[in-house]
């Protein structure tokens, strides 16, 4: 049976397409079109599939993309947050929806352009989502929220290889995406700036001190020091948002520091919690490194997460991803964070 592969415009997918056709894979293109932004990603990977000799098959998910994914991420920042919404267009979408297409077309397996490994499976065992080395690109941050019954048929070529060695392979084969900048995170930037209006913030110290007001856009995120529009002869950093007051609390860097948070909507790849409390390296940030931590459950779908060293910047609305040595165990969304001796 063929092996469906996720192509977008990029270089990451299209050198998943080549490694597997070398394998004696047979495949065909799948690609989802999410915004108006899309369409022209669209006709580069069916030019790509037609490399390869494959078909290739477009989705329009645009209205379920604007209800699963881009309005709950406006809501979110409503409330003071910065979401991730990469972790939920993974979940509901790539390997939602796509995937869905991909098994009702025929494949076996869905590929995609991942830098991530899948361990060898036993038995039937359901194989696990693994980092790949420490000095390899890592996006397995975005996939602890999918379902874990389909990770018997996904395929992540790319786990192991590094960007360069991925951009040599693709221009060694004639593929002219080897120079193309990166499509992931396409999604967002541009609708991000479709969503945002000018501001006009309170801008406060953590004494309760005002500082002036800040004309900026509405999506301020925790841990930004630029463009605040506002002198305050000193660096500052965005330490609290209050999207309902239109209020900042900077201060400095140092302050943004924290050991200990909260998580909600805790989901774990086994299917359940593992023995609590559990040491696991956890990543608050996808451009984080790994840190050793403490999950402990306070309730279902709800665990507190206590660093062994201050980490910068943790910040409700972000995901918190938990592993043990390289395998991925889960992951859920910050609710709040603690500092000193707050509970």
């Amino acid at each position: 049976m063929p092996v469906a592969v996720a192509m977008s415009s990029g270089v990451d997918s299209s050198v998943a397409a080549l490694l597997l056709k070398r394998s004696g894979s047979p495949i065909f293109g799948i690609t989802m079109v999410l915004h108006e932004k899309h369409a022209q990603a669209a006709r580069h990977a069916a030019q790509i599939c037609r490399f390869f000799g494959a078909e290739h098959h477009v989705f329009d998910f645009t209205a379920e993309f604007e209800h699963c994914v881009l309005s709950p991420y406006w809501q979110t920042y409503r409330k003071g947050r910065t979401p991730n919404p990469c972790v939920p267009c993974n979940a509901k979408m790539k390997f939602g929806l796509l995937f869905e297409k991909a098994r009702a077309l025929g494949a076996q397996s869905m590929a995609t352009g991942h830098y991530a490994c899948l361990s060898p499976s036993h038995r039937g065992e359901v194989p696990r989502i693994l980092r790949p080395a420490s000095d390899l690109p890592d996006e397995t941050y975005f996939l602890y929220a999918i379902d874990p019954k389909i990770r018997s048929s996904l395929l992540f070529p790319l786990g192991g290889k590094s960007k360069d060695e991925v951009r040599a392979l693709a221009k060694d084969a004639g593929l002219d995406s080897w120079s193309r900048p990166s499509s992931k995170d396409t999604c967002f930037p541009e609708l991000a700036r479709q969503g945002m209006r000018a501001c006009r913030w309170s801008v406060f110290d953590e004494k309760g001190h005002f500082l002036g007001r800040s004309r900026t856009l509405s999506r301020v995120t925790v841990g930004q020091r630029k463009g605040l529009g506002l002198p305050l002869g000193e660096k500052m950093f965005v330490l609290r948002v209050d999207p309902l007051l239109a209020k900042l609390v900077v201060g400095p860097q140092e302050r943004l520091y924290a050991r200990r948070l909260r998580a909600v909507d805790v989901i774990w790849s086994s299917g359940g919690a593992p023995g609590i409390p559990l040491q696991v390296e956890a990543k608050a940030r996808y451009n984080q490194v790994v840190a050793s931590a403490t999950v402990e459950v306070e309730d279902v779908g709800q665990v507190m997460v206590s660093f062994a060293e201050p980490q910068r910047a943790l910040t409700p609305g972000q995901s918190v991803v938990f592993y043990r040595n390289r395998e991925l165990l889960g992951g859920g969304v910050i609710e709040s964070v603690m500092n000193g001796s707050e509970g």
